[in-house]
């Protein structure tokens, strides 16, 4: 009976919603259209983005719920299958995925670059604060109850302040999950690598050496404040 109530808050989640992230979905998409037009000119954009908007759409009543708004991590997710999205467009107009990764990093520093670089950085600095990290501290401890299925299930690790300062052991991960499910799992080692670009920017020297999409035991995310962000 729970498991139940849990499926139909997840099915009327994203569907009461669908207007919601569809406009989501539209603001998302000023970000990549810059690349786009370089690389392929304005209506080839305007093909792939209408194409990705239709992909979203249908992948929108998908997408597992994870506690909504009470979870942190659901923003992630949801921005994770608008990533699908665009992929499967320029999948199905001959683009390579490689391609279709230069159009998203380039985009996601166009993102960035709309705030001020103190700005960025204040909210990095934010970041290590007790006051936050208390916070994911309770966050992380719901997550390993385990009460949506389709959940990350995340432990804080606390550092020395030499090596580095905090991380996160994510033992499992709702993006790898539903990639998985999506036949898409060729796509998490180029979405993962979006982090190293809002590290960059944020100041949060993240170090990664272990990553579920690269068939690891976990994700080791683990950042040191001051540090340079390690791309690997």
């Amino acid at each position: 009976m729970y498991v139940r109530q849990i499926r139909m808050a997840e099915n009327n989640h994203y569907l009461s919603r669908k207007k919601n992230l569809l406009r989501s979905f539209d603001r998302a998409s000023r970000w990549v259209i810059t690349p786009l037009v370089n690389h392929y000119g304005k209506a080839f954009s305007t093909a792939v983005m209408e194409k990705a908007r239709k992909e979203y759409e249908a992948l929108v009543p998908q997408i597992p719920f994870i506690g909504g708004a009470k979870n942190r991590w659901t923003a992630d997710l949801i921005e994770s299958v608008q990533i699908l999205a665009l992929f499967r467009a320029m999948s199905a107009y001959g683009k390579p995925l490689s391609e279709t990764a230069d159009v998203l990093y380039e985009g996601m520093q166009i993102r960035l670059a709309q705030y001020p670089r103190f700005l960025l950085r204040l909210m990095g600095r934010l970041q290590f604060s007790r006051l936050f990290l208390n916070r994911l501290q309770r966050e992380a401890n719901e997550t390993q109850k385990q009460v949506y299925p389709d959940d990350f299930v995340a432990e804080i690790v606390m550092g020395d302040g030499k090596e580095f300062d905090w991380g996160i052991d994510f033992t499992e991960c709702a993006i790898h999950k539903f990639y998985k499910a999506q036949n898409a799992v060729e796509l998490l080692p180029y979405v993962c690598k979006l982090d190293y670009l809002t590290s960059t920017a944020f100041g949060l020297g993240l170090v990664r050496t272990k990553t579920l999409a690269s068939g690891d035991e976990k994700c080791n995310p683990r950042l040191k404040q001051g540090r340079d962000t390690k791309w690997n």
